[in-house]
Order: C-alpha cells, then sequence, then structure tokens
C-alpha cells in the first residue's frame, strides 16, 4: 500500500504519508501522525558537536562546498528502452527525494558527469522541463520524457547532539513512509531544536530531512527504533536552503 511500482519505466515511488504503524489503503488518508519518539512530550538539551581537533562540527557538507546550494538545473537523457533506476520519497506535495539510485539510466547517466552535474541521492526534485507544482505532475512528466531538465536542491549534514535527561521538549513534527529512509521535518515547535536554530549556522526548518539517529540509517521505521535507545540523541539532518 506503499509503493507505486512503474514496470515500464522503473520508477519507483513512495507517496504514504505514515506514523508508527503502516496504513492499509483505507487510512491513507488520514496519514500525518507524530511518530512517538520524537513527540513533543519527549525532553531534550542541545549541545553543540565538535570534530577532533575540537573546531565546531554543526554543519558538514554531504556534497560539493559547505553551504546548501539553491535551485541548480540537472539535465538528464535517458534512452526509451533502458528503466529510470530510481526510488522517489513523494510524500511532499511539492517536491520529490531521491531515496535510492539504482541500476538504469540515472546510473549509467551520472557515470559520464562530472559530480556537480549528476543526480545524486538525497537530492529534492522540485520541478522538471519547467513542470512545478503537485507532486503528481513532476512524477507524470518524468514518466512521459525522455529529456528531463530537473531544477533540484542538493542539501547539507547538519548534526546535533542532545541530551534526553533535561529539558526542553524536542518540538519536531514527522511524516515518513514506511519504505522511505528518512523521516520528513513537517514543523517545528517550542523546543530543542528551535532553541539549537537560534545559534545554529544553518537552522532546521520544516522541509529536511533526518537521515540518521544514534548512528544508525536505513529505512524510517529503524531511525524511530534507534530514537528510543539510551539517554542521548544524536541526529544527522539533511537541511535545504528555502
Amino acid at each position: 500500500c506503499c509503493q507505486e511500482q512503474d514496470n515500464e519505466t522503473g520508477l519507483l515511488v513512495a507517496s504514504r504519508k505514515t506514523g508508527v504503524q503502516p496504513m492499509d489503503e483505507r487510512d491513507s488518508a488520514a496519514a500525518d501522525c507524530t511518530p512517538p519518539a520524537f513527540a513533543p512530550a519527549v525532553e531534550a538539551k542541545v549541545t553543540e558537536q565538535t570534530r577532533a581537533d575540537g573546531q565546531s562540527a554543526n554543519a558538514t557538507a554531504t556534497g560539493e562546498g559547505a553551504s546548501p546550494i539553491g535551485e541548480m538545473s540537472v539535465l538528464i537523457e535517458r534512452p526509451p528502452d533502458m528503466t529510470i533506476g530510481l526510488n522517489l520519497d513523494a510524500i511532499e506535495e511539492h517536491a520529490t527525494f531521491v531515496d535510492e539510485i539504482l541500476v538504469g539510466a540515472i546510473q549509467n547517466w551520472n557515470a559520464k558527469q562530472q559530480a556537480s552535474t549528476q543526480l545524486k541521492r538525497y537530492d529534492r526534485i522540485v520541478g522538471i522541463n519547467g513542470v512545478r507544482g503537485h507532486t503528481t505532475l513532476l512524477l507524470a512528466e518524468m514518466r512521459r520524457s525522455m529529456r528531463w531538465n530537473l531544477m533540484i536542491e542538493r542539501p547539507i549534514e547538519l548534526r546535533v547532539s542532545m541530551d534526553l535527561t533535561s529539558s526542553p521538549a524536542l518540538g519536531l513534527d514527522l511524516k515518513y513512509s514506511p519504505s522511505g529512509v528518512s523521516l520528513l521535518i513537517a514543523n517545528i515547535g517550542e523546543g530543542a531544536i528551535k532553541e539549537w536554530n537560534k545559534t545554529a549556522a544553518h537552522a532546521c526548518s520544516p522541509g529536511d530531512r533526518i537521515i540518521e539517529v544514534n548512528g544508525r540509517r536505513g529505512s524510517a521505521k529503524g531511525l524511530l527504533d534507534a530514537a528510543t535507545q539510551g539517554p542521548r540523541l544524536e541526529l544527522v539532518i539533511l537541511h535545504f536552503q528555502k
């Protein structure tokens, strides 16, 4: 109930928004839940993580450069007889998120390009061939066209360390797909993350995604499970320039 597989193009799309338990088709419309591990009742104290040399390391780049990139263009041409080879998370209304790049046209294209002109895992696709708006429009254009002029946003990683034995509350509302690899930050309320934002070089914001909890990456459900282990919470958050 949580993935749409296009066998002809090889485009796998995860589009359900759920809480802790996967929902069946009847429940898909009521899928905007706050996972208990990150509910506002969780208390946390934010501390800044440092590198081995003692310098601040609250933000580290996932791609090129040390700052999140605004919109950039990536041009891709794919042969009609080859699958696309993309796993996409489509729980946002106006963008798709690259969960994984598989064997297929995108992987072949990337192998021939410089790093700056590749489509990468964790990129956020906000437009294609001039089409913007609802995610369904973006996906339809991807399936239709063999030539993609993508508008993407490329994130940096923010590293946040929290002590769960003291206040204030964490204050995150999250959405995720059971088949996804991240937790989408839907809203930031009063709490530790909001306090951390006041002094951070790059503030967390709605639309950012948590991809690691206490050293663990993988499924969204695994991230939630990791958040319940131990009194400390170490997060890696993908931050996109809004």
